[in-house]
C-alpha cells in the first residue's frame, strides 16, 4: 500500500513540477516574442537612390521586427513620385529631407540656415499636405561642393569662394558632377554660381547621383561634386567638402515622414521610430550607401547587420 501512495506522490510531483515548467516557459515566450499588430500594412516608398533603398529597408525590419505588417514599394523610380505617392496616401512611410522639402514641395525660395528652424517650419507647414515629419536623425544633411583631397592640396583650396577664384582666375575647365534636379535652380548649382560670382561652363557639366559623383571624384572623371560632408567618412580622407563661407546651401534635416492616416492607425510610431532615427549615425549609414553603390553587399543583409549591431532587433 504504501509503495502505491508513493508512486501515486510520485507522479503527482512530476505533474507539478511540469506544469512549473510550461509556466515558465510560456513566461520567457511572452518575453521574448514580438505582439503581431492587425491593420492595414504600412508601406513604405523608396526611390531608385541606394540612399532611399536602405532607409526603407532599414525601417521595414525594424517594424517587422516590433510585430507591424510592412511592404516596402520600390517601383517608384524618382524622388517625386514617392513625394506625390504619400501626399495622396498610396504609400504610408517615406524618408525625406526638409531642405529639399522646403524648396521644391513648399515652394519657397529663401534659405534656411538652422536645422531646428527650418524643421519647425517644415513640420508646421507639410500638415497641410497631410504629412507628418517624425523625430529627424541628430546629423545635419547640409550640402556643400566636394573635391578629391589631392585636387584641394594641389590648388590650396579649401572654401568654395577659394574654388570661385581658382575657377574665374585659372582654370575654368573643371568638371562638375551633379544631380539633375540640383543644377539649374535658385537653391542649387545656379544660385551657388550667383552668390559666389563664377560659372561652371554648361559644356562641362555632368548629370548622375551623389554616389556616383563620389566615385567620379576619385576616378577623375569629375573635379567638382555637389555632395554631402556626412557621406565622406567611408572615403577614407580622400575626399573633402569645401567650406562654405556665405552660407548658400540651406539647413537640412533627415527624417521619417509618413501620412496621417498612418500615424491615425499607429500613433506609437513617432515613439518607435525616434528609437531608430536616435542611432542611425552618418558614418554607418554612408558606409552602407557606398557598399551598395559598388555593388558589395545586398541591402537587406546590410539593414539586419547594422539593427542588430545596434541591438535594434531580436538576434
Amino acid at each position: 500500500m504504501s509503495s502505491i501512495l508513493c508512486e501515486s506522490e510520485l507522479r503527482r510531483a512530476r505533474a507539478i513540477v511540469a506544469i512549473i515548467l510550461l509556466v515558465l516557459l510560456l513566461l520567457v515566450a511572452g518575453c521574448r516574442a514580438r505582439p503581431t499588430r492587425a491593420g492595414e500594412p504600412i508601406v513604405i516608398a523608396a526611390d531608385a537612390r541606394a540612399s532611399q533603398q536602405l532607409l526603407a529597408e532599414l525601417t521595414a525590419q525594424f517594424l517587422r521586427d516590433r510585430g507591424y505588417p510592412v511592404e516596402i514599394r520600390t517601383g517608384l523610380q524618382e524622388e517625386w513620385m514617392t513625394r506625390r505617392a504619400l501626399e495622396t496616401g498610396r504609400v504610408g512611410l517615406v524618408w525625406q529631407e526638409t531642405g529639399h522639402t522646403w524648396h521644391n514641395h513648399l515652394n519657397h525660395d529663401q534659405p534656411i540656415t538652422s536645422e531646428t528652424e527650418l524643421f519647425r517650419r517644415v513640420k508646421e507647414q507639410d500638415i497641410l499636405n497631410r504629412i507628418v515629419w517624425l523625430n529627424p536623425v541628430n546629423w545635419s544633411a547640409r550640402m556643400s561642393l566636394v573635391v578629391a583631397r589631392e585636387t584641394a592640396a594641389e590648388h590650396r583650396l579649401a572654401s568654395i569662394t577659394e574654388l570661385a577664384q581658382y575657377i574665374s582666375r585659372t582654370d575654368p575647365n573643371l568638371v562638375l558632377c551633379v544631380p539633375e534636379e540640383l543644377y539649374d535652380t535658385p537653391w542649387g548649382i545656379r544660385g551657388m554660381e550667383r552668390v559666389y560670382r563664377f560659372r561652371f561652363k554648361g559644356s562641362l557639366v555632368r548629370f548622375m547621383d551623389h554616389g556616383e559623383a563620389y566615385q567620379g571624384l576619385l576616378d577623375s572623371t569629375c573635379d567638382v561634386a555637389v555632395g554631402y560632408g556626412r557621406d565622406l567618412p567611408p572615403y577614407g580622407g580622400a575626399l573633402v567638402a569645401l567650406r562654405d563661407a556665405r552660407a548658400f546651401f540651406p539647413a537640412s534635416s533627415l527624417a521619417p515622414t509618413v501620412h496621417v492616416s498612418v500615424l491615425g492607425e499607429y500613433p506609437e510610431l513617432e515613439r518607435l521610430l525616434a528609437e531608430l532615427t536616435a542611432n542611425l549615425d552618418a558614418a554607418s549609414l554612408a558606409r552602407m550607401e557606398q557598399q551598395l553603390v559598388a555593388g558589395q553587399g545586398r541591402v537587406d543583409r546590410m539593414a539586419q547587420q547594422f539593427l542588430r549591431d545596434a541591438e535594434l532587433v531580436r538576434r
